[in-house]
C-alpha cells in the first residue's frame, strides 16, 4: 500500500491513511478538529509600559539599612520551625519504645526478625520461579 501511495504522486494523501506512524512533539499525529477560521485571534495590545515613571511606585523609597548588634531584635523568622514531626511511635518496636535504654541490648533480636522475614521472602519467591 505504501508503494502504490509512494508512486500516486498528488493523490498520496488520500491513498493513505497517515503520513506518519509515530507522533512527535512538533506534529501530532491526527490533525487538531478545530476548523480554521479566516480572521485572526484577538490579542489584548494594551500592555502597561514599563518606564522609570510607571515603575517608581513599586521601588522602595528609603534605602535598605541591615543592622547588627548584641541589643538588636532579631526579626527573621524561618518557616521549618514550624513544622510540627509526627510521633512514630506506633510504628515503633516495643523493645525501643523507651528513649531512655539503649537499643544495642534487642538488636540481636530485631535483626533476626528482619533476617526471617528476608530468607522467608526469597525461598517463596524462587520456589515460585
Amino acid at each position: 500500500m505504501l508503494s502504490v501511495a509512494a508512486r500516486s504522486g498528488p493523490f498520496a494523501p488520500v491513498l493513505s491513511a497517515t503520513s506518519r506512524g509515530v507522533a512527535g512533539a512538533l506534529r501530532p499525529l491526527l490533525q487538531s478538529a478545530v476548523p480554521a477560521t479566516s480572521e485572526p485571534p484577538v490579542l489584548d495590545v494594551k500592555r502597561p509600559f514599563l518606564c522609570r515613571e510607571s515603575l517608581s511606585g513599586q521601588a522602595a523609597t528609603r534605602p535598605l539599612v541591615a543592622t547588627v548588634g548584641l541589643n538588636v531584635p532579631a526579626s527573621v523568622r524561618y518557616s521549618h520551625t514550624d513544622i510540627k514531626v509526627p510521633d512514630f511511635s506506633d510504628y515503633r518496636r516495643a523493645e525501643v519504645l523507651d528513649s531512655t535504654k539503649s537499643s544495642k541490648e534487642s538488636s540481636e533480636a530485631r535483626k533476626g526478625f528482619s533476617y526471617l522475614v528476608t530468607a522467608t521472602t526469597t525461598v517463596g519467591v524462587a520456589y515460585n520461579c
